[in-house]
């Protein structure tokens, strides 16, 4: 016998609540493994190349401009009180249309941004150029931040991978960076394999290192993404 959509809706509204209650217990899939010490790794290994400086200059302009209240305050405070105040699905549109400029800022084309009932923040899944967001973290009120955070992170993979490809580096990165990058995916370490390896790697250091230090906290979050 079919569900009707009554009920296959009501599932999913509980299946949502259930994640949503699981991720705000554990925070996803990092409480059960070994810290590892993010803000040391980002101090020691992320040198950013001209190219990221001046991406990263062209970023905090558009946070300047989608988050300039309260102007005394640091970013991620502005951040946090205005996806505070924005209900679900608010903050899905706002979101999208934040992807879309943020990745015309970054010179990079990405077919959309999907939300979707995923471990972990967000990916980038480079099959199909898309950035895929969370559902269970976009429905918690305390971790706007980090949703948005993760906008520029995965962003950050999409240009990681259109830059290895023939003919793309349209950015000018150093061909240093494109080999290490190119290694990297060749062998990349899942963050359920090996935690600390995963942070230590080139395409990752890059990506948490442009995120923490466009949007900077005093400790930088300890979370997952897939490229």
């Amino acid at each position: 016998m079919s569900l009707t959509v009554t009920t296959i809706l009501f599932l999913t509204a509980v299946a949502l609540e259930l994640a949503i209650a699981w991720l705000q217990e554990r925070k996803g899939l990092g409480t059960s493994l070994p810290p590892v010490d993010v803000k040391g790794i980002l101090e020691e290994h992320y040198h950013p190349c001209e190219v990221d400086i001046a991406m990263r200059q062209e970023c905090a302009s558009l946070l300047e401009r989608e988050f300039p209240n309260p102007p005394e305050l640091p970013m991620w405070n502005r951040i946090d009180q205005k996806m505070r105040s924005m209900t679900t699905s608010q903050r899905r549109d706002f979101l999208r249309r934040l992807a879309e400029e943020a990745a015309h800022t970054m010179k990079v084309q990405i077919r959309g941004i999907r939300f979707e009932d995923i471990a972990g923040y967000g990916c980038y899944q480079a099959e199909n150029d898309t950035i895929v967001i969370s559902n269970a973290y976009l429905s918690m009120e305390n971790e706007g931040v980090e949703t948005v955070k993760t906008i520029f992170h995965e962003l950050k993979h999409a240009v990681q991978y259109h830059a290895i490809a023939t003919g793309g580096n349209v950015w000018g990165y150093p061909r240093e960076v494109l080999i290490a990058w190119v290694n990297n995916y060749q062998h990349y370490i899942y963050p359920t394999k090996d935690p600390e390896g995963y942070f230590y790697q080139p395409l990752e250091i890059d990506a948490f290192g442009f995120e923490n230090s466009l949007v900077p906290s005093s400790v930088p979050t300890f979370k997952f993404h897939v490229v």
